[in-house]
């Protein structure tokens, strides 16, 4: 294949060729995919076509410093938006000295909860704030007591769900409104 590339066959390579047994392929995706497949698979080649950047589109403008610093150094960009929204709630909320998992209980799902959503059900409130809660205690609390080996995919995932937490609390109203 090299040589046909370089315009250089030799007839010997010509006889070679003319022996073999013809494949015709009906769809040049056929081939495409029998090509990534040999390649590690589909999904993984065409993850491989995308950048792994967050979309600025999408994101909560509180968040584009942080973003500019996932690519290197994403624990302290994950950090610093951890951070950063704890600093939001407990502000927003007046809430000084509570951090973490009690912090988003009392400002979401608590009896006397301090921001709720408008407009949505019971159950649907509850799922928002615990999302907060989960969130926090799946990814914050592993980050802050041990060193996370993470792909720039999975650093890239939870940068995401630290938005979509920003996203639902510039929704969030003051449940006394």
């Amino acid at each position: 294949m090299d040589r046909a590339a370089g315009c250089s066959l030799t007839s010997a390579d010509m006889m070679h060729m003319s022996g073999g047994k013809v494949v015709r392929l009906l769809r040049l995706c056929d081939y495409t995919w029998k090509v990534l497949d040999a390649r590690g698979g589909r999904n993984a080649c065409m993850r491989q076509q995308f950048a792994l950047v967050p979309n600025f589109g999408l994101l909560d403008s509180r968040l584009f410093d942080y973003a500019r610093l996932l690519e290197s150094d994403p624990d302290a960009a994950i950090s610093k938006a951890f951070r950063s929204l704890e600093e939001t709630v407990r502000a927003r909320c007046g809430l000084p000295g509570l951090f973490g998992k009690i912090l988003f209980e009392r400002a979401f799902l608590k009896q006397g909860a301090l921001l709720t959503w408008k407009g949505l059900e019971p159950n649907e409130i509850r799922g928002r704030g615990e999302l907060f809660v989960a969130i926090f205690s799946a990814f914050r609390n592993p980050r802050a007591h041990r060193q996370i080996n993470a792909s720039r995919s999975q650093h890239l995932r939870e940068f995401m769900l630290i938005n979509e937490l920003f996203l639902l609390e510039s929704e969030a109203v003051s449940a006394g409104d």
